[in-house]
């Protein structure tokens, strides 16, 4: 048999909803934080910007990003891990 449960916050605090993201899109900063490659456009075309994020629960695959994404933004989730802020990319997808 197999179940699944969720529990409403026994508080009662209204907690901020969050996005989930695949683990691979999140990167650690040298100073410890977390963070997603953002698609930012530039003169030279289409750039990878590091943006902080607040990193929650993981679930299977994915994270949830608690603060610093909004719904709509276009996060880089392949090869995360290997590239530098403001370098050139190009969208396969």
């Amino acid at each position: 048999m197999i179940g699944s449960l969720q529990l409403a916050n026994a508080g009662g605090e209204i907690r901020p909803s969050a996005l989930l993201v695949p683990l691979s899109a999140v990167v650690q900063a040298k100073d410890g934080t977390y963070g997603v490659f953002l698609v930012s456009e530039s003169s030279a075309g289409e750039v990878a910007r590091l943006h902080r994020i607040e990193i929650g629960a993981v679930n299977g695959t994915d994270i949830s990003v608690v603060n610093g994404l909004q719904a709509g933004d276009r996060i880089i989730t392949t090869g995360a891990n290997l590239l530098k802020d403001g370098q050139r990319v190009e969208v396969l997808q």
